[in-house]
């Protein structure tokens, strides 16, 4: 589980919009060629690889479906209000 208060040290990569991710996540979403550096939120990015997903099926995504789980993650613990 991440703490809200740590979790930035865990995600490295700001695509400038202020969105941050680990070095994994950026070259996962590399290897599929989804572009993230107009997304303005995690909540954002999550929408866009779920689509990405959902539109291929047939693939075996389980590194990005990783990806899109430790976001989901990372949006709850830090910009869901409790």
């Amino acid at each position: 589980m991440i703490e809200k208060c740590d979790y930035t040290k865990y995600l490295s990569v700001d695509n400038g919009s202020g969105v941050l991710l680990n070095e994994n996540d950026v070259a996962v979403l590399k290897k599929y060629g989804i572009d993230w550096s107009f997304c303005s939120s995690i909540k954002e990015l999550i929408f866009v690889i779920g689509l990405y997903i959902d539109e291929s099926y047939f693939e075996d995504l389980d590194d990005l479906e990783d990806v899109l789980c430790h976001l989901m993650e990372v949006h709850y613990y830090c910009e869901t209000n409790k």
